[in-house]
């Protein structure tokens, strides 16, 4: 059911719940806690959606398979802040939900890793558009598919749009000799409430994920797939790096449209690496069999790429590492 009124201090664990009713998770805080699970585990829910107005801080989300997020493991969401927290998962793990859409989110000052999806905001986002999501001293970082919204956005429609979304002082990706490190100082303040800030910094040495250095690796998201895309920023306080594939918006890009955006990232891959993308599909194919993108031509205008792209191995361009045409079914 829903949780109303606020959780601090408390260790749960061997949690996997579901959520009957969809008109759940009013006002809800939880602060200080450690919520592990199987699957579909959050620091507040397990699943479930239309969860409004929460928040999560100090908090350690840890799923030992699939889907763990700040907020809830698998779900939509409306309006919520999480700061100052760690979450993990083997696939799936979001600053907010490991999977779904979610709009009006902070996220700040967290640590989200994956062997595979990890996002700022959500670790696979999948047929939901989403709008106002912000994340900021964030290390975010996956074997394959690290975003600084979302490991993987897949939508069946490419109008589909995320939009009015931005990512800033947050570290994307790691490489063999590398992964990225939420740093917090805590100054006292006047009226004897500490002042909280964030910084993240490249720190050597495995963590989480052994030395696996990041497939697919983007300031918005490591792989988009038939979602359009406006009014996107990546500050130029982002940087991106990863093995292959890795670029200052997403590290592949396929299908749909992509309209009024910038990124200052600085990107740094073994090879692939772009300003834009380290891999763009003209001509976007869906994963699923039968099914074909309503816009699936790549359009990317009125946008800005700053920053610096290298690969250490070969394939660097400012805009993309690669460029592939895309098969183009039979109409």
């Amino acid at each position: 059911g829903g949780l109303g009124g606020n959780i601090s201090n408390h260790q749960v664990q061997n949690l996997s719940s579901e959520t009957p009713d969809p008109e759940v998770g009013v006002y809800a805080e939880v602060k200080n806690s450690r919520v592990k699970g199987r699957s579909n585990t959050g620091g507040i829910y397990g699943s479930g959606d239309y969860h409004v107005y929460n928040r999560v801080a100090g908090c350690d989300v840890e799923a030992a398979e699939d889907y763990a997020g700040g907020i809830v493991g698998s779900g939509y969401m409306y309006r919520a802040d999480i700061e100052d927290c760690k979450v993990t998962a083997k696939r799936y793990a979001g600053g907010a939900s490991g999977n779904r859409g979610s709009n009006y989110i902070n996220v700040t000052g967290c640590t989200i890793y994956a062997e595979e999806c990890a996002g700022g905001i959500s670790g696979w986002k999948q047929y939901d558009s989403g709008s106002n999501l912000n994340v900021d001293a964030c290390a975010v970082y996956a074997g394959q598919y690290a975003g600084g919204i979302a490991g993987k956005y897949y939508g069946r429609s490419s109008d589909l749009q995320i939009y009015n979304t931005g990512v800033r002082n947050t570290l994307v990706g790691r490489t063999a000799d590398e992964y990225p490190a939420v740093r917090k100082t805590e100054t006292p303040g006047d009226n004897g409430e500490a002042a909280v800030s964030y910084r993240v910094e490249w720190a050597s040495g495995p963590d989480g994920l052994g030395s696996k250095a990041t497939e697919y690796a983007g300031g918005i998201s490591g792989f988009s797939s038939g979602i359009g895309t406006r009014s996107l920023y990546v500050d130029d306080s982002v940087a991106v790096r990863g093995g292959r594939y890795v670029g200052g918006m997403f590290g592949r890009c396929d299908g749909g449209q992509h309209f009024r955006f910038g990124t200052g990232a600085a990107v740094k891959a073994g090879s692939y690496a772009g300003g834009f993308a380290g891999l763009l599909t003209g001509y976007g194919t869906s994963p699923e069999e039968g099914y074909v993108f309503v816009k699936p031509v790549t359009s990317i205008s009125r946008g800005y790429i700053a920053g610096s792209v290298e690969a250490t191995d070969g394939y660097a361009g400012g805009i993309a590492g690669m460029y592939e045409a895309g098969e183009r079914r039979k109409d």
